[in-house]
């Protein structure tokens, strides 16, 4: 091409048969990046069509005359951002520009606007193609060629721009590969969780939980069983009733001969004996019969005018939450309340003199107990071994302050009572979590029929927290059949250990275990609630030990005062009241061997040699607790080691002692490690 040839005409001079519209179909993408592009006839394949064939001679068209005919604010926008880093004004992105110096025919024109915008490659590369193509048209037309034929020799535009497209990403860097293969990947894995994401979703929304099983009746069976004419609850709740609205000397708990609250405490059960009759006559029933349930029966709706509906817990458990979970249990502080009340009237009792009405109060906390333990739940098994150790202290207290004041024969038939307490089993009843699990898993998941199903629309409530991704986390949760198995592998876990005496457990271990998988994301997310459901269970495994030593601690006691009543001295040893009034020396729960025994300044002393396992000659806990709570030699930390330094002394029972710290105060002590 000459220059001559090369040299745009005067705007003037131009074809008006150009119509602008048709130059601005062709809309430059923004600039990303420049290519070097080799000409065609290396970067085709030798087999490729030949309607590629005219392409092949392609070369790149001089620039200077495009430049020179754009305006600056048109030559700015129009240049890569390469060549503006540089400083350079090149404006080669203008394709338009380019067709507009080349004056080609509208047919050549409209072949290399529409190959130039299905390329669908980058601006520069556009501009390259734009260019060579142009290029090509017009060498054709000065060779003499004819417009038709450069047009049919140059083949269908489609095929042509896929074929240039292909060529010019081949010979992108291998960055680029790298990248799309990248993103391909990426695509792919993204359009697979997408899937994965609506399958479980699908999956989640269409399961349907089977309620099966009735739980709450299974749990009721005990207490059902009850003839409406024996149960003690309507004897329980008159006298609630009657006593009204407690004072705080009585809801607070205990109060005992010599206390503040004493006198008052003492006045109030006295002024009530009515009421406290009513007690001893329900304890005396061989059952509470209280069915528990959702809601609050009208009977009892005096007695707790502030509880809920069974209504209301319904509509406030939508999510499938419902169930054993929701059970109401506020009968369980009444009974507490009550129980009070007979062993501060039996301190009373004894005050006066009044053996036989002692002991009577003292039997009737030990049948409450059994009452309270006729819901297999774990409050209540809480509630019952409290009630026990309230008897059979409280038995403790008087032997050392006013032993005189029972008889042989009274003292007998309590030791009797306190070792055929709850059947003679001091063991928590595990059953009625275990139906609380059943229950929920119920209701949480669909049913095959064979012991398996999925989490359903329920289940994923619970995983609420975590929002759209609740989906895919209701994937990684255990299928039924395996969250039963793994609850199974924890019940028996716990039972097993449970099953020990306290001197042969690895204290603790049940607690350590469920704080390791407390810890492990993986598991929460498996096992959903199992781990919450295990922690009331690994705190209730001790107490009736310690309830099986003060029991034991106090038959002990009751033996040494009949010894003493019947030889005018204490023994030098325990071996002293075997056999005529011992079996056999009870043991140590927390070593195994025979409870120890002193005689101080000619006064006895029965111990344990309590959490730490260690016998320190009956010296109660360092560290400020020591008149105030015996009991706390007997607790450990999350490792087994003992808490703190001590004995735990059983008999005489240490009372609080009144003037020294509060409660918390001391329990703020120990946590700092502040003596006295």
């Amino acid at each position: 091409m000459t220059t001559e040839q090369a040299a745009p005409a005067p705007d003037d001079e131009r074809p008006h048969d150009e119509p602008a519209d048709e130059m601005d179909k062709f809309e430059l993408e923004p600039d990303t990046d420049e290519a070097v592009v080799p000409p065609v006839p290396e970067i085709l394949e030798p087999d490729e069509l030949p309607a590629a064939a005219a392409a092949k001679t392609m070369v790149a068209a001089p620039l200077p005359a495009m430049v020179a005919k754009q305006g600056l604010t048109r030559r700015l926008l129009n240049t890569p951002v390469r060549d503006l880093a540089r400083g350079r004004f090149s404006g080669r992105l203008d394709v338009r520009q380019c067709l507009r110096d080349a004056r080609l025919p509208d047919e050549l024109r409209d072949i290399v606007l529409e190959v130039v915008h299905r390329s669908r490659l980058w601006p520069i590369e556009k501009a390259d193609v734009g260019r060579e193509l142009t290029a090509h048209f017009r060498d054709g037309l000065d060779g003499g060629q004819a417009t038709d034929a450069l047009a049919s020799a140059f083949g269908p535009p489609r095929r042509v721009a896929e074929l240039i497209r292909r060529a010019k990403r081949r010979s992108r860097s291998a960055a680029w590969h790298v990248w799309l293969r990248t993103a391909q990947v990426a695509g792919v894995v993204l359009a697979l969780l997408v899937g994965i994401y609506l399958v479980a979703t699908i999956r989640l929304l269409t399961g349907r939980p089977v309620i099966a099983r009735d739980y709450l009746s299974e749990a009721n069976a005990t207490a059902a069983e009850v003839p409406p004419d024996n149960r003690a609850w309507d004897l329980y709740r008159e006298a609630l009733l009657a006593f009204g609205e407690m004072p705080g000397e009585i809801t607070g708990g205990p109060t005992y001969p010599g206390s503040e609250s004493w006198d008052a405490a003492a006045r109030y059960i006295e002024q009530h004996g009515e009421a406290m009759e009513l007690i001893r006559a329900g304890a005396a029933r061989p059952g509470l019969g209280y069915l528990v349930g959702y809601g609050i029966d009208d009977a009892d709706r005096l007695l707790w005018p502030d509880m809920p509906t069974a209504d209301e817990i319904e509509a406030g458990t939508s999510n499938g939450m419902a169930g054993l979970s929701t059970v109401l249990l506020p009968y369980l502080d009444s009974m507490s309340r009550l129980s009070w009340l007979l062993a501060m009237d039996a301190l009373r009792a004894a005050e006066l003199g009044d053996g036989p009405l002692a002991a009577a109060n003292i039997e009737a906390i030990t049948g409450m107990a059994r009452h309270t333990i006729e819901v297999p739940f774990i409050l209540n098994n809480l509630v019952a071994f409290r009630q026990a150790s309230l008897a059979v202290t409280t038995l403790g207290e008087i032997l050392g302050d006013r032993p005189d004041v029972f008889t042989d024969q009274q003292l007998g038939r309590l030791a009797h009572r306190f070792s055929a307490l709850f059947g003679g089993r001091l063991r928590p009843r595990l059953d009625g979590e275990r139906m609380m699990i059943d229950d929920l898993v119920q209701r949480l998941y669909t049913d095959d029929g064979a012991g398996g199903g999925r989490l359903t629309a329920q289940g994923l409530s619970a995983l609420a927290g975590l929002g759209p991704l609740a989906p895919i986390a209701g994937l990684l949760v255990a299928n039924r059949r395996e969250l039963n198995e793994e609850v199974g592998r924890w019940f028996t876990m716990i039972e097993a250990e449970y099953a020990k005496p306290l001197w042969d457990r690895d204290l603790n271990r049940i607690r350590r275990e469920i704080n390791d998988r407390m810890e492990s994301p993986l598991y929460l997310s498996t096992y959903l609630f199992v781990p919450l459901m295990m922690v009331p269970l690994s705190r209730v495994g001790t107490r009736p030990e310690l309830v099986i030593q003060e029991r034991d601690a106090v038959c002990v006691a009751i033996a040494l005062e009949l010894y003493r009543r019947r030889h005018g001295s204490w023994p030098s040893s325990l071996d002293a009241l075997v056999p005529e009034l011992l079996p056999e020396i009870p043991p140590d729960r927390f070593d195994g061997r025979p409870l120890r025994y002193r005689l101080i300044d000619d006064k006895p002393v029965v111990y344990s040699v309590g959490a730490d396992r260690d016998d320190d000659g009956a010296m109660l806990p360092r560290g400020g607790l020591a008149r105030s709570a015996p009991r706390n030699a007997t607790f450990v930390n999350d490792d087994g080691t003992a808490r703190v330094d001590g004995d735990w002394i059983l008999w005489p029972v240490v009372r609080p002692q009144w003037g020294e710290p509060s409660r918390r105060e001391i329990s703020r002590r120990a946590a700092d490690g502040v003596e006295g």
